[in-house]
């Protein structure tokens, strides 16, 4: 039997390829702290390399699913470390996570030759740096195998696309990029699942010469987002608006809310409203001033505007995705 170590086993990801792997491969979760008890488990950190190689010492695979959302650079220093303790523990192969954001998604189809995306967005700053860092460290180990899949919008119950669906169903206006028209290229999680177990599985022949298999992963049939949040949210399509393309070029009030994605702030705004005292504490703007501010942040519609970086950008893309070759 195959044994896999798992970073990441608390994430979306993570958590969903344990439960689909547990009956045909040996797991071992490396991190803080353990999400599942029935799970043998090693506590280390990402940035120590001794206790990394220790831990990984009898594996046969890594499957790396650490993700850390608040340090784009700080992804690169644990890929980096991951694979210098593989190499020291005999690990013979490496699934990592890259997206389908780092290409160029202002033509009709992406796929592996489509140039990258020049959009100045730390994520995708963060994924290209994270795969260069796993491709230069391949070359100086030659006993690794590297599969890099760049899945699309990884969806399914509880994901955060989920909950930010969800989060729409009581929204009166919803303001997307391209009035929801953009091309809507999801996977769901079973299918990222599915694309990793292959890899753990394939043969030494389809990593090729150069040890690394990369593909993208993508289900069949992309959709507008309109027709995505319609078809599987209910949420009518008339409340659907076209959001300025110039992300910035509204009111300073309207961008607050921008900033903050959720509008939060319209709730707080109401509560100040029905509140003297809330209003009161406030002696530096004048009351006529005060009481404008809140009936314009407390719209009823509560309105939800997709800021500017990864959200716009993904939410924008008018191309199609092209699913990579697996074994």
């Amino acid at each position: 039997m195959i044994k896999v170590a798992v970073t990441g086993g608390s994430g979306f990801i993570g958590s969903h390829f344990i439960k689909a792997a547990q009956s045909g491969f040996d797991i071992k979760l490396l991190g803080r702290r353990s999400p599942d008890p029935r799970v043998p488990f090693t506590g280390v950190s990402l940035r120590d390399v001794d206790g990394l190689s220790r831990a990984l010492a009898g594996c046969d695979a890594v499957v790396h699913c650490a993700h850390n959302s608040a340090d784009e650079e700080e992804k690169a220093v644990w890929a980096a470390n991951l694979m210098l303790a593989a190499n020291q523990a005999a690990v013979g192969r490496i699934i990592a996570f890259g997206t389908f954001a780092t290409y160029d998604n202002s033509g009709a189809v992406i796929d592996s030759n489509t140039p990258d995306c020049t959009a100045r967005i730390p994520y995708v700053a963060g994924k290209r740096k994270l795969e260069k860092t796993l491709t230069d460290a391949l070359s100086q180990f030659p006993n690794l195998q590297l599969a890099f899949l760049q899945p699309t919008i990884v969806v399914g119950r509880d994901g955060s696309w989920d909950r930010f669906a969800r989060r729409l169903q009581n929204t009166q206006r919803i303001l997307l990029p391209e009035n929801g028209e953009g091309i809507c290229n999801l996977v769901r999680v079973e299918t990222v699942v599915d694309a990793i177990l292959r890899c753990l599985q394939a043969p030494t022949s389809a990593f090729g010469r150069e040890r690394i298999l990369k593909a993208l992963v993508t289900d069949d049939k992309p959709i507008t987002w309109a027709e995505w949040l319609s078809k599987h949210y209910g949420i009518p399509m008339d409340r659907m608006e076209a959001c300025n393309s110039r992300p910035w070029a509204e009111s300073f009030k309207r961008n607050m809310l921008l900033s903050i994605r959720y509008s939060a702030l319209g709730d707080l705004a109401t509560k100040m409203r029905s509140s003297k005292k809330g209003l009161a504490k406030e002696p530096a703007m004048p009351e006529e001033e005060r009481e404008a501010a809140v009936t314009e942040l407390a719209v009823s519609s509560h309105p939800i505007y997709i800021p500017e970086g990864l959200d716009r950008l993904t939410m924008a893309c008018r191309a199609i995705v092209h699913n990579g070759v697996l074994p």
